[in-house]
């Protein structure tokens, strides 16, 4: 289910699978799923996501983790997601910008949407990229607030990936709640509603307007004091708890009469002034 009405993916993550390796991780190995940069990006942004459309299920990321393109052009399946979503994060490096399959996938995304292209292509900057990198026209130009990657001049570039230090923690929860920021208002932008809250499926409202107006009433009516008992009513029932003075004879007969009188005075007197 798509937030925005008209799309099937509410975002597609267009990314090379060299940059979903876990920090340190050597290609050549076998890597458990999930376990990447990019996976933990896409958890990140929809969890930050979630917390603002309110329901997990009321919006959809698309992220290939099956290797789903082909070897030299891209798959149906692929171009399909493309031309259904209503925007499009491209998680640049030296690795994408070396990815025909990538920049593909950004043409393409780009070309379909010509006429109606502003503000929905969100550039995530993984690793800085090489001073003689030939740039991708349709990257250009994009807000520089998804940077995950520093310099300091101690220890030289540092791109931001778990496991990370309490401060880079700070950084990277703030460039992904920037670009979860700007997705929802996009996404807003081009028609996304706010799921309507659900009533509770255990306590329908049911009838006529005038019978759901006396459920509501019967609802809100308070615990009701009654000459011999306390019970809760509604309109179809009340719900009785022992007589007072009925549990008070059965107490009386069990403990022997001379309890009221010498252990708890203070409640048998009470109990008597009710009854």
């Amino acid at each position: 289910m798509a937030f925005v009405p008209g799309f099937e993916q509410d975002v597609f993550i267009s990314y090379t699978h060299v940059n979903d390796l876990p920090p340190n991780a050597q290609p050549q190995f076998v890597t458990e799923p999930g376990s990447g940069w990019v996976a933990m990006l896409v958890r990140h942004l929809t969890d930050a996501l979630a917390q603002k459309i309110a329901r997990l299920e009321a919006f959809h990321i698309w992220f290939d983790q099956k290797d789903l393109r082909g070897n030299y052009h891209l798959t149906d399946e692929i171009a399909t997601k493309l031309k259904r979503s209503a925007t499009l994060v491209a998680v640049r490096s030296p690795g994408y910008l070396a990815s025909a399959w990538c920049q593909d996938e950004t043409r393409l995304f780009a070309r379909h949407f010509k006429e109606q292209l502003k503000n929905r292509i969100f550039v995530v900057d993984k690793d800085p990229l090489d001073a003689d990198a030939e740039p991708l026209a349709e990257l250009e130009g994009h807000p520089d607030r998804y940077r995950f990657w520093d310099r300091d001049h101690l220890t030289g570039l540092q791109v931001l990936a778990f496991p990370m230090s309490p401060q880079d923690e700070v950084k990277y929860s703030r460039r992904v709640r920037n670009l979860a920021d700007d997705l929802y208002a996009q996404l807003k932008a081009m028609g996304g509603k706010l799921p309507r809250a659900e009533r509770d499926a255990s306590a329908p409202l049911t009838g006529t307007p005038a019978a759901r107006r006396q459920d509501r009433a019967a609802m809100r009516r308070p615990l009701v004091a009654r000459p011999g008992r306390w019970s809760f009513s509604t309109q179809n029932r009340a719900t009785t708890v022992l007589p007072m003075k009925s549990a008070a004879a059965s107490a009386t007969a069990r403990s022997g009469s001379s309890h009221c009188s010498t252990v708890r005075p203070t409640r048998c007197a009470r109990i008597s002034n009710r009854t």
